[in-house]
């Protein structure tokens, strides 16, 4: 199945809006068009069928999917992605969600969940992750979370390296520090990555060889004070708070996912 980045990556990508409610559809259209990277207008649907519909014959990148709709839902939608020729990245945007709904929802194949009322601003970081472009600090980047990390003593090649890095920047992104790991993962991940419960092993065994190795820049982020080493959020958040605090600089090191 084709993905958002084997299409052409010059172009302007192509957004379907499949929301019920007119008001939540102007303000998502609203937004859209302010992005540079969009074409205008959006496509746009008020039910679930209308919506596969368009996802069969025009392959938007970018769907933000309603769960609520009259006939058919945005679940009807969800259950249908694998019959697609294409498949978009999945904002869904609902006053409907529970940890045990948003499993769910990923395992439907959704990228993100948010919801009502949305944070614009919130909404424009996740796209930003979803088609490439830097969650934070200018647009050069390399990573101060990897740089952060790889002064603690962190192997460069080590995989919960590369997810500490992308994981904090994500949470980076939200001021508020109000991001679930769970919700954080399925932003930054990409067609073939590792499964979540694979990802947290690898944290967590990044996280011990710090811990037991102890160098100053890691001492800096969790005192030796502790008597046991950071939880994974605890040390994601620590790593992410970090993060923004070099972004708020006047010439921030530069990051990379």
């Amino acid at each position: 199945m084709a993905t958002p980045k084997e299409k052409d990556t010059h172009r302007r990508l192509r957004a379907l809006i499949a929301e019920d409610d007119d008001s939540m559809r102007t303000l998502l259209r609203s937004w859209l068009a302010e992005s540079e990277k969009f074409e205008m207008p959006p496509l746009e649907a008020t039910d679930g069928r209308t919506a596969l519909e368009y996802l069969r014959l025009e392959g938007p990148d970018l769907l933000l999917l309603d769960l609520v709709m009259p006939g058919a839902s945005g679940f009807f939608v969800l259950e249908h992605l694998g019959t697609l020729p294409f498949r978009p990245r999945v904002i869904v945007i609902s006053r409907v969600g529970n940890e045990h709904l948003l499993d769910q929802l990923f395992q439907m194949g959704i990228d993100f969940f948010f919801r009502k009322p949305v944070n614009l601003n919130d909404l424009t970081g996740v796209v930003r992750l979803l088609f490439g472009a830097p969650p934070v600090c200018n647009r050069q980047y390399r990573g101060p979370a990897c740089e952060i990390l790889n002064g603690m003593g962190a192997p460069p090649k080590m995989m919960g390296t590369m997810w500490a890095s992308r994981l904090a920047e994500a949470l980076a992104m939200e001021p508020e520090g109000e991001m679930l790991l769970k919700e954080a993962y399925y932003a930054v991940r990409r067609p073939g990555d590792s499964a979540y419960m694979t990802v947290d092993k690898n944290i967590r065994d990044l996280i011990q060889r710090l811990h037991r190795s102890g160098s100053a820049e890691y001492q800096k982020l969790w005192p030796p004070s502790h008597d046991r080493a950071p939880t994974c959020g605890e040390f994601l958040h620590l790593l992410a708070e970090e993060v923004r605090r070099r972004c708020r600089q006047p010439e921030p090191p530069t990051l990379s996912l």
